[in-house]
């Protein structure tokens, strides 16, 4: 597993970790994906990542993590109820062609919220990572064997909704995998 840290600094992700029965789903989907093609993202036990929706990524200094947690704790009240995430249908994006995604909807008060407490945590950064404004999990990386791969994800299980009760803020390796939770933080 490829973690980032160097010095004082260190590559993190604030993300909404994903909860039972949504994960037991994940973990089958990105098995299949797993089996028939190596790729970076694996999921379970001995793999590089685990599922996950990301609020923001990029690097702080290591001294800063309690302030990125502090932020995330007055961020959370601002939130409009639970956070409930319903996954779309998992498919292979077309900008590379090597992810397995599946769009998330957060609902419109929460997706707002995601994408402003991402502006606000940027100052906190000392590089921020690229994030996307819409809400996406990715399911797997696909290094070869495409065509099947597509074909596999006709068959698999529907994700169903989870709540989220808490935020990660993790250790980030390559591509955005998620590895060691440093703090928590309660919704």
């Amino acid at each position: 597993m490829t973690t980032s840290t160097t010095g004082d600094q260190l590559k993190v992700g604030v993300n909404f970790p994903i909860t039972q029965p949504a994960l037991d789903a994940c973990l089958r989907i990105n098995s299949t994906i797993s089996t028939m093609t190596d790729g970076l993202i694996s999921f379970g036990p001995s793999g590089t990542s685990s599922p996950h929706v990301t609020v923001a990524m990029g690097t702080i200094f290591r001294n800063d993590l309690d302030r990125v947690v502090n932020a995330l704790g007055r961020a959370v009240t601002k939130l409009d109820g639970a956070v409930v995430m319903r996954f779309g249908t998992p498919y292979r994006e077309s900008l590379t062609g090597r992810y397995i995604m599946v769009d998330v909807d957060l609902g419109t008060s929460n997706t707002r919220w995601r994408n402003q407490t991402r502006d606000l945590l940027t100052p906190l950064f000392v590089e921020a990572a690229r994030t996307s404004d819409e809400a996406h999990l990715t399911l797997g990386l696909v290094e070869s064997k495409y065509e099947a791969v597509v074909l596999a994800l006709d068959s698999a299980p529907a994700i169903p909704s989870c709540a989220v009760d808490r935020l990660h803020v993790s250790l980030s390796g390559r591509k955005g995998v998620k590895s060691a939770v440093l703090a928590e933080v309660p919704i």
